[in-house]
C-alpha cells in the first residue's frame, strides 16, 4: 500500500476514534471539504472548517465507527475509500449502520481534498470506477 492510502487510513482511523487533533495533524490548513448528496452540509475550508464538520458528524452519537472495506488508489495523489459506518444516538440510543464512501486528495503528504458520499456506489462512479 502506498505513503497516501496509508494516510488515508490513519485519516479515518483518526476520525473513528474522535480525535481532531490526529484528524487535524494529517491535514492542510487550506484543506476543503464536502459531502455530496448533503446539501444542508455546504462546503467545509480550512482546519477551523474542518473542525466544525467533524464536531457536526460526532455531537449527535454516543458511540461511533469506522471501518474500511477497500481503499483504491485512483491517481498518485487521489485514493478512494468504500468505508461502513455504524453510529448510537445520543440520548436515543438507536443504531445506525451505512455503507460511506469517499475521495482523498492529498500534496506533500497532506490531505488537500475530501469528497465523501452517503453511498459506495456514488464514490465509485465519482472515481470512474462504477
Amino acid at each position: 500500500m502506498s505513503e497516501n492510502a496509508d494516510l488515508v487510513r490513519a485519516m479515518i482511523d483518526a476520525f473513528s476514534r474522535r480525535d481532531l487533533e490526529a484528524v487535524l495533524a494529517l491535514c492542510d490548513p487550506a484543506a476543503e471539504f464536502e459531502v455530496e448528496e448533503m446539501p444542508e452540509l455546504e462546503r467545509f475550508s480550512g482546519l477551523d472548517g474542518l473542525k466544525e464538520f467533524l464536531l457536526l458528524n460526532w455531537e449527535p452519537f454516543e458511540s461511533f465507527g469506522t471501518e474500511i472495506d477497500r481503499l483504491i488508489e485512483i491517481e498518485p495523489d487521489r485514493v478512494a475509500f468504500l468505508s461502513r459506518v455504524w453510529a448510537r444516538g445520543k440520548g436515543s440510543g438507536v443504531e445506525v449502520a451505512q455503507e460511506r464512501g469517499g475521495i482523498v486528495t492529498i500534496r506533500d503528504g497532506l490531505v488537500v481534498r475530501g469528497r465523501f458520499f452517503v453511498n459506495q456506489a456514488n464514490t465509485l462512479k465519482a472515481a470512474g470506477l462504477g
